[in-house]
C-alpha cells in the first residue's frame, strides 16, 4: 500500500507541474520539485496550492478503501535564498518541519 500511495503522489505531483520541472524521490516520502523559472516567493503560492490539494485527493486502495494523505511543503529559491543545491535542499527542509509543526498540510516558503 505505502508503494501505491508513493506511486500515486507522484504522479498527482505531475499532473501539476510543467514539463520542464524536475521531480525526484529523495527518501521515504520525500520528494524534491525543481521549478524551473519561478523568481519570486508570491509566484510560487498557487502551485504549492495546486499541488496539496491533488495529494490532499483521498486514493483508492487495492481493498476497495480510501486513504487520505496530507503534505507539508517547504520552499526555497536559487538565487534568493542560496545558490548551492545542498545549501537549499537544507533551507526547503528546515521550512517543511515549519509548516509540519503548523499542523498538516500546511506550506512554509524560507524567508
Amino acid at each position: 500500500i505505502g508503494d501505491l500511495l508513493l506511486v500515486t503522489v507522484a504522479q498527482r505531483i505531475r499532473t501539476v507541474v510543467r514539463e520542464i520541472d524536475t521531480l525526484a524521490r529523495i527518501g521515504g516520502d520525500e520528494f524534491v520539485l525543481l521549478l524551473e523559472d519561478v523568481r519570486e516567493p508570491d509566484s510560487i503560492r498557487g502551485t504549492v496550492e495546486k499541488l496539496m490539494e491533488a495529494i490532499r485527493e483521498p486514493v483508492d486502495i487495492d481493498t476497495g478503501e480510501k486513504i487520505s494523505i496530507s503534505a507539508s511543503i517547504g520552499v526555497a529559491f536559487a538565487p534568493l535564498h542560496a545558490v548551492q543545491t545542498a545549501r537549499l535542499l537544507d533551507l526547503a527542509d528546515v521550512e517543511m518541519y515549519k509548516a509540519k509543526a503548523g499542523g498538516r498540510n500546511r506550506y512554509s516558503i524560507a524567508a
